[in-house]
């Protein structure tokens, strides 16, 4: 038991540095027109840096996204595993507005123009995200590569900043989404103004990876293997 509480506290802080150094990067460089590339780089990093240790969910919606796997596959025991996951993301990213706004810098304020806009981009962006993310973690479909993950999801989230940055803020992460709100309502607004969207960015990230799992599940996973002996009675039947 303490074995298993070491791995598992062992994971949760590869999460938590892991989210604080992407949340540190996307608040420095914030307005730069670079920036989608800067982000880019610094998934690439994390991931690569922390895939053997937690699997790099870096994101709660894409640990959602896997726990739905997993809870199809008959391992329900592990919600408490990806509770873990889920708390020590937000702490990351939280830890991460903290440390920016210690620096001197402003926390983004995530305050989209439309609502409906925002939302759709929200969801389908984060689609594209789980999505990738199912089929890299399937042995089936793709070798398990630390670098290929980073390179692969920095591409999709550097997709997602250029395409709707200024339409939603391009988060597709609920828990980036958490902490840049509660660090800018301490730091900066003092008060609960920073959550007034935060609905959208804590539902749509959800809603989309719950949509990637399903399209995964029933489109992209691999057929499983029929048993000999149900082949054998199909073939029966068939003479």
């Amino acid at each position: 038991m303490i074995l298993l509480e070491n791995e598992v506290a062992r994971r949760a802080c590869a999460e938590f540095f892991g989210i604080m150094i992407i949340v540190l990067v996307i608040n420095f460089t914030a307005g730069n027109v670079n920036a989608p590339f800067a982000i880019f780089l610094v998934f690439f990093f994390a991931i690569s840096l922390i895939a053997s240790s937690s699997g790099a969910h870096v994101n709660s919606a894409v640990t959602f996204t896997l726990f739905l796997n997993d809870f199809r596959g008959e391992t329900r025991k592990k919600a408490r595993f990806y509770g873990i996951y889920l708390l020590a993301q937000c702490l990351g990213a939280f830890a991460g507005g903290m440390f920016t706004a210690f620096c001197g810098l402003k926390v983004p304020l995530l305050n989209p123009d439309s609502v409906g806009k925002a939302f759709f981009a929200e969801v389908f962006f984060t689609f594209l995200l789980c999505l990738v993310v199912c089929v890299l973690c399937d042995d089936k479909l793709s070798e398990s590569n630390p670098i290929i993950a980073g390179a692969n999801v920095g591409s999709c989230i550097f997709i997602t900043a250029e395409s709707v940055g200024k339409v939603s803020g391009g988060v597709v992460n609920p828990s980036i989404a958490f902490g840049l709100m509660l660090s800018r309502s301490i730091m900066i607004d003092s008060s609960f103004a920073p959550f007034k969207y935060g609905w959208l960015y804590f539902i749509a990230p959800f809603f989309g990876g719950a949509i990637a799992q399903l399209i995964y599940w029933f489109v992209f996973r691999p057929p499983r293997e029929k048993h000999p002996h149900n082949q054998i009675q199909l073939v029966e039947r068939r003479v």
